[in-house]
C-alpha cells in the first residue's frame, strides 16, 4: 500500500518538513500522475498540498491542479475518483482557481468497453473492447457505476492542455503530432473518434495511446524539441510509464518525478497501483516567448 507520509514535490524538491507546505505568492501548478481507481491515496496527497480540505473543499486559491489521466482501474474506485475530480473542479472556479483532467488510455479503453462491449476489435480477431478493457485492468465495478453524467465528463476531457510553458498530455507517445498541428486540433480530433461508432479508428486510437519511451534518448529528445515547437511551451509534462519501471527502482522508493531529456520532460507516474508513495509535483506557472527546438521524424 502507498506510504502515509508521501513526500510533497516542489519543483522536484521534497518539503523538508514532510507534509508541511508553504504557498508561494505566485499562482503554481499542480499535477498529479497516474491514480488508477485510489481514491483515498488521491485524497491524501491534495490533503497534504493544502489543495482540498478535510471535507474536499478547495483551498489553492488560483492554483491550477491537473490529473494526467488514467484516473481509472486496475484500483478499487475509479468512479468515486471522477466524482471527486467533478466536486473540486466546480469548486475551484467558484474561487478562482481551475482543475483538468487529461484522457489517458484506461479513460479511452473504459469507454470503449462501455459502447463496443463484446464487439472484436479488428475482422477476425479474438480481442474485444472488453476483453481487453478487462484485462488490462478494468473493474466491473466502475463499469457498473458508469452514469451518463460520468461518460459525459469523460468524453469533454482534453487530450492535450497547455499551462503556461508547460505542455500536459498522459502518455510519452509519438501520436499527439499525427493528430493535429494544433493543442485545439488534437483535442478536436480525439472528441471526433469519441462520438463515433467506428470500430476502426477507436482501435487505432488505442493503439496508438499505449506507446511508451518515445521521448528517451538522443532521437526522443529531438522529437520532443519539435512536439514543443509545434504545441507551445518550454517543458513537458506526462505520465503513463511508472517512473519504477523507468529506473528499475522498487514502486514505494519513488518519491520524486523522473525529469529528462535535458530537463524539458517530466515523468510524473509515481505508480501509486503498484504500491508507489505517490506525490505532487508542483511548480510555478510561468510563460516565456521562446519554445524548444527540434523536428518531428518519428
Amino acid at each position: 500500500m502507498p506510504h502515509p507520509s508521501s513526500p510533497i514535490v516542489h519543483n522536484n524538491q521534497p518539503d523538508v518538513c514532510g507534509l508541511c507546505y508553504k504557498k508561494t505568492a505566485m499562482p503554481e501548478l499542480h499535477v498529479v500522475g497516474d491514480t488508477h481507481g485510489h481514491l483515498n491515496e488521491l485524497r491524501r496527497l491534495l490533503r497534504a498540498v493544502q489543495i482540498i480540505d478535510a471535507d474536499d473543499n478547495w483551498l489553492a486559491s488560483q492554483d491550477t491542479l491537473v490529473l494526467l489521466g488514467d484516473m481509472v482501474d486496475r484500483g478499487p474506485d475509479g468512479v468515486g475518483v471522477i466524482d471527486l475530480l467533478t466536486q473540486i473542479q466546480e469548486d475551484a472556479r467558484a474561487h478562482g482557481g481551475q482543475v483538468h483532467a487529461v484522457l489517458g488510455n484506461h479513460e479511452v479503453q473504459l469507454l470503449a468497453a462501455r459502447q463496443f462491449g463484446d464487439t472484436a476489435r479488428a475482422p477476425e480477431s479474438t480481442h474485444t473492447f472488453f476483453g481487453d478493457w478487462h484485462r488490462w485492468g478494468g473493474v466491473l465495478e466502475d463499469l457498473a457505476r458508469l452514469q451518463p453524467r460520468h461518460v459525459h465528463w469523460l468524453e469533454q476531457l482534453p487530450t492535450v492542455v497547455r499551462i503556461g510553458d508547460d505542455l500536459l498530455v498522459h502518455a510519452d507517445a509519438t501520436f499527439y503530432p499525427r493528430y493535429g498541428r494544433s493543442v485545439d486540433e488534437v483535442n478536436a480530433t480525439v472528441a471526433d473518434v469519441l462520438a463515433s461508432v467506428d470500430v476502426a479508428r477507436w482501435d487505432a486510437m488505442l493503439r496508438d495511446m499505449l506507446e511508451k519511451h518515445a521521448f528517451e534518448g538522443d532521437s526522443g529528445a529531438q522529437f520532443l524539441g519539435g512536439m514543443l515547437a509545434r504545441f507551445g511551451g518550454r517543458r513537458l509534462i506526462h505520465g503513463h510509464s511508472p517512473i519504477c519501471h523507468v529506473l528499475g527502482q522498487p514502486p514505494d522508493s519513488i518519491s520524486r518525478a523522473h525529469i529528462y531529456a535535458g530537463g524539458r520532460c517530466v515523468n510524473v507516474d509515481h505508480g501509486v497501483y503498484l504500491g508507489g508513495q505517490g506525490f505532487v509535483f508542483t511548480t510555478t506557472i510561468s510563460t516565456s516567448a521562446t519554445t524548444g527546438g527540434g523536428v518531428l521524424t518519428k
